[in-house]
């Protein structure tokens, strides 16, 4: 099945997003209906983003700012390993989990 016209156009900004990233990022996965490449207009770009250490909260934002995401906010339960990240860039929605 071929990628929608919809998942074409996230991968380009989730891979945009990767890029603007640094090298403490061991590796970025994209996951959710984007990564089935079954994403339509109301489908957002979600991303898991490994780093060899933990990160707190206001790194995890200062990561995703300088990648080009706005409107930063969180979500789900504080105080834990994983920190999780949504905002915008080029007018599609993004999920950060970082780990």
């Amino acid at each position: 099945m071929d990628p929608t016209a919809r998942s074409v156009e996230l991968r380009s900004i989730a891979q945009d997003v990767a890029d603007a990233l640094p090298a403490t990022v061991e590796e970025v996965v994209l996951t959710g209906s984007v990564s089935r490449g079954v994403a339509d207009d109301v489908s957002d770009i979600e991303m898991l983003v490994v780093t060899r250490d933990e990160l707190d909260l206001e790194e995890c934002f200062s990561l995703a700012a300088s990648a080009g995401l706005s409107d930063l906010g969180t979500w789900g339960q504080q105080g834990v390993s994983t920190k999780r990240v949504s905002g915008n860039r080029d007018g599609a929605a993004l999920e950060l989990v970082w780990w």
